[in-house]
């Protein structure tokens, strides 16, 4: 694993939450395309993608609710919304209409629990979050781990099978427990200078390709 450029990417500097949603569900399948369906979604919307400033989350005034997404998709439709906005190339796509239901039905499982703006992740924990995603809207686990990382704190450090995996193969050992895995993610983190947030992206990132296939950890009881 590289630390040679120490910057998180724009994608995790998101001005609104359902920018950070809207990505989260398409990148999985049109990587970088991706954004020219969240530059369409904000030409709709009269709002920016990014942030002014980066480590600055904007004010919850400032925001798009989520609110607003679920009202373009209750205007437009699902199948206008698959055309109009969140198709990249123009042509029919039935992957499009399946991620725009998906965009949907997250925008509705977070509203479900009180989350309108980037502050209300904060406010509820990623644990929560992703219990609402997975749950009540069938988010896959990528998607909806991508969405915590792109809206969490830069303290924010998942934890989660490729992290753990990767912590055991360093120490040595079958297996580290969530809570272990955070705590020395997050200490290593700021040995390197570099926030937790940002060394957590590259080990999941490297758990996640080839090169990162290690041996799953066994179940671990360990707090």
């Amino acid at each position: 694993m590289s630390l040679a450029d120490v910057d998180l990417p724009d994608e995790f500097y998101p001005a609104h939450l359902s920018i950070a949603l809207i990505d989260a569900v398409f990148r999985p399948r049109l990587g970088a395309g991706v954004v020219t369906v969240l530059e369409r979604y904000c030409s709709r919307s009269g709002i920016t993608r990014l942030r002014t400033e980066q480590w600055k989350t904007p004010p919850p005034d400032a925001q798009e609710p989520l609110r607003t997404l679920v009202r373009h998709h209750e205007e437009l439709g699902m199948e206008a919304m698959a055309r109009e906005i969140y198709l990249p190339s123009g042509h029919p796509d039935p992957a499009a209409s399946r991620d725009a239901e998906a965009v949907l039905d997250a925008a509705c499982a977070l509203r479900g629990i009180g989350v309108e703006v980037l502050q209300d992740v904060a406010r509820l924990g990623s644990d929560e979050i992703e219990y609402a995603l997975r749950t009540r809207a069938g988010t896959s686990e990528s998607s909806a781990r991508r969405f915590l990382m792109y809206t969490a704190d830069d303290d924010f450090v998942r934890g989660d099978l490729p992290v753990r995996r990767f912590v055991a193969h360093a120490l040595g050992v079958q297996a580290v427990s969530a809570v272990r895995a955070r705590k020395l993610v997050r200490g290593a983190a700021h040995e390197l200078i570099v926030s937790p947030r940002f060394l957590d992206c590259r080990i999941w990132m490297f758990g996640a390709s080839e090169a990162g296939t290690i041996p799953p950890p066994e179940p671990s009881s360990e707090k």
